[in-house]
């Protein structure tokens, strides 16, 4: 005959014994400790990262903004050099001369560096360029049409440094 394998019975949490049980529990607890440190290290690592990332932006955004300014500073140093040439002249027909030269100077400067002037005379009324002033009957001119610049208007590349005051016709 054959022998009856004696079925042991299903263990639930119930009929387990207590042994058992704090092992488990152990054995999960210090699983989740792990883990946990784990997370722990994972984020404190990209904190780290991040500050690191925050602090080399910070440095190169200063450098950028350091070599922008040196340009823009050396294009212009030939401005003042003129300048102080203009200053030295004793009669009023080379000053002229040299102030016209250095204002030619001064724009050929800022245009190296990206900024244009405004068309406004004659150009219809552009409330995004132009900043309107006065109002004038002029038959010369179309309506809504500039017939005078009052103050020039400069862009740097696509941004509005200062809109053309004018005067627009009726």
């Amino acid at each position: 005959m054959s022998e009856k394998k004696k079925q042991e019975p299903k263990k639930t949490p119930e009929t387990e014994p207590v042994e058992e049980k704090g092992t488990e529990v152990n054995e999960e607890v210090e699983t989740l400790q792990t883990e946990l440190a784990e997370a722990q290290e994972h984020i404190l690592r990209i904190h780290a990262e991040f500050e690191n990332f925050k602090k080399r932006t910070a440095r190169e955004k200063s450098e950028l903004y350091s070599a922008a300014a040196c340009e823009v500073i050396t294009r212009l140093l030939p401005v003042f050099d003129n300048l102080e040439r203009a200053g030295a002249c004793t009669d009023f027909e080379s000053l002229k001369q040299g102030v016209d030269m250095i204002l030619q100077s001064f724009y050929s400067s800022v245009e190296a560096c990206g900024v244009k002037e405004i068309a406004a005379l004659g150009e219809p009324f552009d409330p995004n360029l132009h900043n309107a002033v006065l109002q004038e009957e002029r038959e010369d001119f179309e309506s809504n049409t500039v017939c005078e610049v009052l103050q020039k208007g400069y862009t740097l590349g696509e941004r509005l440094l200062r809109p053309s005051m004018v005067k627009v016709a009726q």
